[in-house]
């Protein structure tokens, strides 16, 4: 039927621009690229995001319009205020519970799996949309629609999840106070665009608003692209994911040949430890495991005259710039971090670690380094 070759084409058209998406997203990943089954799986999960999206839109908007007059409830209001924090939370809960597997490591997995949650979200609206107009209009409009959002789609859905997930990610490994640090980012990005949409009524000052937009949104990408892929770069770089993936092997004594009363010597610690309660791995120069928060049994206090404190309420360590405990969340005094260099690299006020000088956070224990 010319009907089904007409919807085929819409179908078509948005899975080609959701598979280019996908594979510049993917392509990131240099250095642990992770499971294509999981990728497939972020994407289905987005897919279905839709639905729990969509039913809170609806209801959301019923009763905002009831309660303004119908107010909330018009398009536009829909499209710019309740839209975008609905769709991005309902997203960003996706990407939590994907957050929760040992292969999601940090930001940059954040990215990857944010951006393919937004991408399975992106795809399905797409298609919605094409179909929509095509039942309302032309074929030729609704190709028209189809392509134009698939060509923006790269910086739509798939950058403001990726955003959430970076937060998801930091979160997960010590970087962010919150899991959903950077959703009110997605959010603002979001209302941004449909705001700008709303405008093309007006056509020109609609499509110039839309393109400021599209380059603003391209330099929030390559922004956050390279504050994550450095982030792995420097993880690669330190040993972290071939430890992860081949641990060496315990030590082991045959019974017959020690004495009960002979202890073996002690060896040097390794860099990496896989904890007990969670079994993700992480460095053994943290005081507590950043994924759960139990206490590293290995751990060895750094020998350094920088003073961080301890909650005298809960007794966990508190660093310079915390002004709350991270635990029990009792006030506690405000220390201002004091930045010292060593070389080209910024040595952290709190844990004594190097950084690279562009560094924003701590890579060892998340201490803000540079507030600009």
């Amino acid at each position: 039927m010319i009907v089904n070759d007409e919807i085929l084409l819409i179908f078509a058209m948005s899975a080609l621009f959701t598979l280019l998406t996908i594979v510049f997203y993917y392509r990131k990943d240099k250095y642990e690229p992770e499971p294509l089954s999981r990728i497939l799986f972020a994407f289905l999960l987005g897919v279905f995001s839709v639905i729990p999206a969509l039913i809170i839109e609806i209801i959301v908007s019923a009763i905002g319009g009831l309660l303004t007059a119908g107010i909330l409830a018009s398009d536009f209001m829909v499209a710019v205020f309740i839209a975008p924090p609905v769709e991005e939370f309902s997203k960003a809960i996706m990407v939590a519970y994907l957050a929760k597997h040992r292969d999601f490591d940090g930001p940059l997995d954040g990215l990857i799996y944010g951006a393919m949650v937004g991408s399975g979200f992106a795809m399905a609206e797409n298609i919605f949309y094409g179909l929509n107009a095509f039942s309302e209009g032309s074929l030729s409009f609704a190709l028209g629609l189809t392509f134009i959002r698939g060509l923006t789609q790269i910086v739509g859905h798939p950058l403001y999840t990726g955003i959430a997930g970076i937060g998801i990610g930091g979160y997960k490994v010590g970087l962010y106070r919150s899991k959903y640090e950077k959703i009110k980012k997605s959010i603002g990005l979001h209302m941004l665009w449909n705001f700008s949409a709303s405008l093309t009524a007006v056509f020109i000052v609609g499509f110039i608003a839309l393109l400021l937009v599209m380059v603003y949104g391209i330099k929030i990408l390559r922004t956050e692209l390279k504050f994550v892929t450095d982030l792995d770069r420097i993880a690669y770089e330190s040993g972290y994911y071939q430890f992860k993936n081949n641990p060496p092997p315990p030590q082991s004594f045959p019974s017959s040949s020690v004495p009960q009363q002979f202890s073996p010597p002690p060896t040097q610690p390794p860099a990496y430890i896989t904890c007990s309660n969670c079994n993700n791995v992480y460095g053994t120069n943290n005081q507590y495991c950043p994924f759960c928060g139990i206490p590293n049994p290995s751990f060895v206090p750094p020998v350094s005259n920088i003073q961080t404190g301890k909650c005298a309420v809960c007794n966990a360590p508190l660093l310079p710039t915390d002004t709350q405990c991270r635990r029990c969340g009792s006030v506690v005094a405000s220390i201002p971090p004091v930045k010292t260099t060593v070389g080209n690299k910024i040595l952290c006020p709190a844990c004594g670690n190097e950084n690279e000088t562009n560094a924003r956070y701590c890579r060892f224990c998340g201490t803000q380094l540079n507030p600009n």
